[in-house]
């Protein structure tokens, strides 16, 4: 395993510890994601009860996670395609989080899969659209 596999990983597994401490989600990360497997997996799947006055009785979050030094990133073609597939089959909603190095970036950045950039090849997220993230708060808190 590559040392940027490692740190993605661990990366997934601190988004999922975080959803669940941090914001009372259910939170699962998937180990046979990606390229592990022919299926349409996410990176993470989330969910939380939305009480008993809630027209939704659930709202959850499939997640595709990118770990990049600048936080600039790209997906695949196939890897927004599998992500949408697999959150309109659930339910769910397609989310893209990227994860810069925390010594020059103060927080994680989540996109919704729809709306990324289009490139030649896939989609991508560039410094440029960090500023119409929004952060774990704004999309997990209550």
């Amino acid at each position: 395993m590559s040392s940027s596999s490692k740190k993605g990983s661990r990366d997934e597994r601190e988004l999922s510890d975080l959803l669940e401490d941090e914001y009372g989600f259910a939170a699962y990360r998937a180990p046979a994601s990606g390229g592990a497997t022919q299926r349409a997996r996410p990176d993470i799947i989330a969910t939380r009860d939305c009480g008993e006055f809630s027209i939704l009785l659930a709202e959850g979050f499939a997640i595709e996670h990118k770990s990049r030094k600048d936080g600039t990133v790209t997906f695949t073609r196939d890897e927004i395609d599998a992500l949408v597939e697999f959150a309109d089959r659930g339910g769910l909603t397609p989310l893209v989080t990227v994860k810069p190095d925390m010594r020059s970036h103060d927080q994680w950045y989540c996109f919704d899969a729809r709306l990324l950039n289009r490139t030649a090849k896939g989609y991508s997220v560039r410094k440029q659209d960090h500023e119409r993230a929004k952060t774990l708060g704004e999309v997990f808190g209550q």
